[in-house]
């Protein structure tokens, strides 16, 4: 069975158009004075960086422009950005701590791991 992609590249297609005019409207002096040709490079980008990170659906872009509503500047995030804010952000809704408090989490379990027989007998703040 061969695996076709058109669909997941038109999706992930439609989704870039979706969030560009929502990035256009939160990052206002993101692609001012740009040509065609450079926002169809733009795009490609953006559109290669989410399949390659597995963004494809509204929800996850949805989650990230949550996070780029947040911003105090006027410029667009790098398309790596905001991939991260978009796993940032789903993390966030699922319940899971960030990194920064996961290595907290370890660092504490690695200051009490004495008063516990195991890894599994500590009382962990989340599952994750």
């Amino acid at each position: 069975e061969q695996y076709d992609e058109k669909p997941q590249v038109q999706q992930v297609a439609q989704i870039i158009n979706g969030v560009f005019s929502q990035l256009l409207a939160t990052f206002p002096a993101s692609l001012a004075n740009r040509d065609q040709n450079e926002l169809n490079e733009i795009r490609r980008q953006w559109v290669l960086a989410f399949r390659e990170n597995g963004i494809t659906t509204m929800e996850q872009v949805n989650a990230g422009m949550r996070v780029a509503r947040r911003q105090n500047r006027p410029f667009l995030p790098s398309p790596g950005q905001f991939v991260a804010w978009c796993r940032e952000e789903a993390s966030v809704i699922a319940g899971l701590p960030n990194a920064s408090e996961l290595v907290d989490m370890v660092y504490e379990y690695c200051r009490k791991r004495g008063l516990y027989p195991d890894a599994e007998s500590y009382p962990w703040k989340s599952n994750a």
